[in-house]
């Protein structure tokens, strides 16, 4: 990760670069694929922007009856005893993972499947008692490498102040985790309530370890990520490699000649299914490396 604080214009760790011209031929289109990553300082600041308005415009958007409706808290895991046992269960899985030919676990990926297994349990719970209520959750490292969880909860049914007891009471006492931190933060609406939470993701950026999410939401939280239609244009997508650029095109029209020549008209359906086929079948075939 670069270390400079000068600002940045472009991504400085591009995974390979793209270049089309639009079907129409009016408009020709080029850039680099930029890696998308959070650990980016140029692509992180992209990647926020894009989440705030994903939250924004999704269910946690949406208008509440009460300022109570929002609510924060942190959830940690269990102390020195439990940490003690955590380590020593880690150990049997291990050699259990080992037997299976799978790779170990570290303790902190351990006691985030943990967290993770007893957070749904909570939600659960907490919706049969109360109703339904969304939530986004951000995962944080402690210092010693501890994850806890820093969640914003929104919706009527967690407005009654009597919540928070339950939900000590379930994370604590019935699921034997760590302290339930309230953070009293008076915001002044969801813009400010989400920020709030949003600085978390880029305050010290830590994977807990492969697959594990830094963050995630209940369903219908975020709205869903509009992603480009790549065959509104004959579109060259490659890596950049010491010889150029291997580029593959996907186009529209060849797919449908070379995969669906008696199929008129293609419904959307066959048309998805073409594409993936094309990508995965058809594409590794097509790659031509550019001359020198």
């Amino acid at each position: 990760m670069e270390k400079s604080n000068r600002p940045l214009n472009r991504c400085p760790n591009p995974i390979g670069a793209f270049s089309g011209i639009t079907i129409d031929g009016k408009k020709v289109v080029a850039g680099s694929l930029r890696c998308n990553m959070w650990e980016c300082r140029f692509c992180r600041e992209r990647l926020k922007k894009k989440l705030f308005k994903r939250i924004l415009t999704g269910a946690i958007g949406e208008e509440l009856s009460s300022p109570y409706s929002l609510k924060f808290l942190t959830l940690t895991f269990g102390g020195t005893e439990a940490r003690i046992n955590a380590v020593l269960r880690l150990e049997k899985e291990n050699k259990s993972r080992e037997s299976e030919g799978e790779p170990p676990l570290s303790l902190k990926e351990y006691i985030y499947n943990i967290m993770i297994h007893n957070f749904h349990k909570l939600i659960r719970a907490l919706k049969k008692k109360y109703g339904q209520f969304h939530y986004f959750r951000v995962c944080e490292l402690h210092k010693d490498g501890i994850p806890h969880f820093h969640i914003l909860f929104a919706g009527d049914a967690i407005a009654p102040k009597h919540i928070l007891d339950s939900i000590e009471n379930l994370w604590r006492g019935f699921y034997g985790m760590g302290y339930v931190k309230i953070n009293c933060v008076r915001f002044r609406d969801k813009k400010h309530a989400v920020r709030y939470m949003l600085k978390y993701i880029t305050k010290d950026i830590q994977k807990v370890g492969k697959w594990k999410r830094i963050f995630s939401a209940s369903r219908g939280s975020l709205t869903k990520i509009e992603k480009m239609d790549w065959f509104s244009v004959n579109v060259q997508i490659g890596r950049v490699t010491d010889r150029g650029l291997i580029e593959i095109e996907l186009d529209e029209a060849r797919i449908k000649e070379t995969l669906l020549p008696d199929f008129k008209p293609v419904s959307q359906l066959a048309l998805d299914t073409m594409k993936f086929l094309f990508q995965m079948v058809v594409a590794p075939h097509s790659y031509q490396p550019t001359s020198n």
